[in-house]
């Protein structure tokens, strides 16, 4: 998985489910009516906390306008699994060239996970795979999910010149069976947000 342009970022993955749109207008529900759960997560050492009332059975009912401020579509990472930048770290690589302590801290979500920050045109290519149970992941769409915050990011008036996201999935020789580039099209100066990015795993893939 590659990551590239200035950017901060939180990543959690895997989350397989798609909303289905409906006939009637969306009337967003009230924040203030809203029971506003807290739900810890541990990833290895990190602390992770997701704020709202949605579960696995019930990810659309009951979302603010709020929420899209912070997520891509009203979308919710609380179900995926978190990964720690740590994992994706290769033993050609050093992590503390890229991770920064930029903890978040939103109305929905809060995390202690360092960041990864990249200056300019830089970018990084981890070496390690992400962890998952392929075996559960074969032949099915699989969504990620990144938490960017930028600081004059990307190249004004041109959408393309931003974060990117690039994903690969090979097979046992390393042949390259599918990619996904993502762009997100964000530019300039932003808070953390999240935006996810989907991708059919071929059943070829290895782990």
């Amino acid at each position: 998985m590659r990551f590239g342009f200035p950017l901060l970022c939180l990543v959690v993955v895997m989350s397989i489910s798609l909303p289905t749109l409906g006939s009637e207008p969306f009337q967003p529900p009230r924040l203030k009516d809203i029971a506003m759960d807290r739900h810890s997560v541990r990833a290895g050492d990190l602390s992770i906390v997701n704020v709202g009332p949605w579960t696995p059975a019930a990810r659309k009912e009951n979302r603010p306008s709020e929420l899209w401020l912070e997520y891509m579509h009203g979308i919710v990472d609380f179900f995926a699994t978190p990964v720690p930048w740590k994992e994706l770290f290769g033993p050609n690589q050093n992590a503390d060239n890229y991770l920064v302590n930029e903890p978040l801290h939103m109305k929905f979500k809060t995390s202690d996970s360092p960041a990864v920050r990249l200056v300019k045109s830089r970018r990084i290519d981890f070496e390690k795979p992400i962890p998952m149970d392929m075996d559960q992941v074969r032949g099915r769409e699989v969504r990620f999910f990144v938490w960017l915050k930028g600081k004059n990011a990307g190249t004004p008036r041109n959408c393309w010149h931003g974060p990117d996201m690039y994903i690969t999935f090979k097979d046992a020789e390393g042949n390259p069976l599918a990619e996904r580039e993502g762009y997100f099209q964000t530019q300039g100066t932003y808070p953390w947000h999240c935006y996810y990015q989907e991708m059919f795993v071929p059943r070829e893939a290895a782990g």
